[in-house]
């Protein structure tokens, strides 16, 4: 640039002093503008990297209200989901049948508290036709951080969850929830249908997205009804068993308390007849003794007659 301006004022004829006074002058305001443009474009790469970090924290911001971390499933016959964000604003509804999509039709729940989305949901005048006195309302949440319990206690505190009498409120783990989209089921069902696989494995995913929420929970609890019978008849018969054995062993003691009364009778009767055969040998020994004795008295008495002389006649006549 200053190359330029040298060789321009060579071919113009004035004073040199007049020259260079114009040059310095010409050369200045070139310096300016330079500088001018270089700031302009400085600013303007400043500007436009703070309006991407404005963007990028806004997007990432919006990402973090908008990222859903818990669920709540509402199933009756009509089976609706709602994912939640951050502050528990609903960020999606689902709906897994059709009922489910007659009510949520009718509703605009996005950006609504979860709690208001529930009660909004459970005065629908189509979920009230599916509120009758026997049909099971479930609620089944799932979230990260410890907030389930919180999220069910509130889901519980809700006016459509107190006023049906039939209702309750389940907490599940939060990797289900992939696998029951995966599926195309609710949380809900999806969590009731792995309840019902512990006793009959025959039944499928296809099959519950057609039942309702009672159905689903009437078969698991007859396949308890019938389990706890079984193990009360196995008890009962162990039970049974058992006690033959003490019977026995009674009846056994029994005996031998019998065969040893038996055996103490044969031996007091042995006695009594060892006894009884003493008694009998001492008697005929005492008549043994007695016979010999007058025996012995009439020996003595003919020895005197006949010692005496008048009577040893008299005997020999009774001969």
């Amino acid at each position: 640039m200053a190359n330029r301006i040298h060789d321009a004022f060579d071919s113009i004829q004035a004073d040199d002093r007049l020259k260079e006074t114009t040059k310095q002058f010409i050369q200045a305001r070139a310096g300016k503008k330079s500088r001018f443009i270089y700031r302009a474009a400085f600013q303007g790469t400043l500007m436009f990297a703070c309006m991407a970090l404005v963007l990028a924290a806004g997007i990432s911001g919006y990402s973090w209200i908008s990222a859903p971390v818990s669920y709540v499933s509402i199933d009756v016959n009509p089976s609706i989901e709602l994912a939640l964000n951050r502050l528990d604003r609903v960020v999606a509804a689902a709906a897994y049948n059709k009922e489910g999509e007659e009510i949520l039709n009718d509703l605009s729940l996005k950006g609504k508290r979860y709690t208001d989305a529930i009660e909004a949901i459970m005065h629908d005048p189509i979920m009230q036709d599916y509120l009758q006195d026997d049909s099971e309302l479930i609620f089944t949440v799932a979230a990260d951080g410890g907030r389930d319990d919180r999220l069910k206690m509130e889901a519980e505190n809700c006016s459509g969850h107190m006023v049906h009498g039939n209702s309750q409120s389940i907490s599940v783990d939060l990797e289900i929830v992939s696998k029951a989209h995966d599926s195309g089921i609710s949380l809900g069902k999806y969590y009731a249908w792995l309840q019902l696989m512990q006793y009959d494995d025959s039944i499928t995913i296809d099959q519950c997205k057609n039942m309702s929420i009672s159905k689903i929970h009437g078969l698991t609890k007859v396949h308890e009804q019938h389990e706890s019978h079984d193990q009360d008849e196995v008890h009962d018969q162990h039970n049974t068993h058992e006690q033959p054995d003490e019977s026995s062993e009674d009846s056994l003691n029994e005996q031998d308390f019998n065969d040893h009364e038996s055996g103490q009778n044969e031996e007091d009767a042995q006695g009594s007849l060892d006894e009884q055969e003493l008694e009998d040998h001492e008697s005929g020994q005492h008549e043994e003794d007695m016979q010999g004795s007058m025996d012995e008295q009439d020996e003595n008495y003919w020895d005197e007659y006949d010692a005496s002389g008048h009577n040893s006649h008299h005997y020999e006549g009774r001969h």
